[in-house]
């Protein structure tokens, strides 16, 4: 690769990074990051931490990130083929080809590929043999290029309830990176870190405003244990509650 292309390479690395973080709610942006990311590994640079392109691409990210749509478009394109062929990876069945596909995917740095292969060892999709060890390895290298569903099932196997380690940076990260991804159950098992004290003061309003938050995107575990985290508050706790709710949503 050359100097030139290596810095091209670099720097929308970048900006796909600042880009992914600007907006984690973007499965299109986490991906294009995380093949970035991947293509800068392979080039054997340290990372993209460093901003190669000067400070001001904190400013025009997104500007760039148009231009890297159109120079990293076939790769980009390759991996949501690949993705696309591979779709069938929760189903049960035998089917090893989705699995080589998604296997493909995560090859090349994709976040939903890792993810998927990760799946496929935890449920037993494609039909392969369940290995949960296996199953965490690939999470946690989807987790580590920003996959959000990833990050909440290593959270709930590994730190469970008031399992040890709960209050663990580890833990505290995965949660984090889970509660950025907008999944309900992670606002759920915040709500719960925060009410059986492994996060924070134990604050009784504050883990009741986040099973509101559970509840309201639709939570099972939540709505079914909202009544609970409320039945002890009293009716000033439970609007502070409501009214804290909707501050953390938005």
């Amino acid at each position: 690769m050359s100097s030139q292309a290596a810095l091209g390479l670099l720097a929308c690395a970048h900006a796909y990074d600042i880009a992914r973080k600007e907006n984690p709610l973007d499965p299109r942006l986490r991906e294009h990051a995380a093949i970035l990311a991947r293509q800068v590994d392979d080039f054997g640079h340290a990372g993209s931490e460093s901003d190669p392109s000067g400070s001001s691409l904190a400013d025009g990210w997104a500007t760039m990130v148009t231009q890297c749509d159109t120079q990293f478009r076939q790769p980009f394109g390759e991996v949501s083929d690949w993705l696309a062929h591979g779709a069938g990876y929760a189903n049960p069945s035998p089917d090893p080809a989705a699995l080589e596909w998604n296997r493909k995917a995560a090859a090349a740095g994709s976040a939903e590929g890792l993810w998927r292969v990760g799946h496929a060892y935890r449920y037993a999709g494609s039909g392969v043999t369940p290995d949960r060890e296996e199953a965490h390895r690939w999470f946690r290298m989807a987790a580590a290029r920003g996959h959000p569903d990833a990050a909440l099932q290593l959270y709930q196997d590994l730190y469970p309830d008031d399992a040890p380690g709960a209050a663990s940076a580890d833990a505290i990260a995965l949660l984090d990176l889970a509660l950025a991804g907008r999944l309900p159950d992670a606002a759920y098992q915040m709500a719960l870190a925060i009410f059986l004290g492994v996060r924070g003061n134990g604050d009784p309003v504050l883990a009741a405003a986040w099973m509101h938050i559970a509840a309201r995107e639709g939570s099972e575990l939540g709505i079914d244990s909202l009544p609970n985290v409320l039945e002890p508050l009293n009716s000033a706790q439970r609007e502070a509650a409501l009214v804290l709710s909707r501050t953390l949503q938005k």
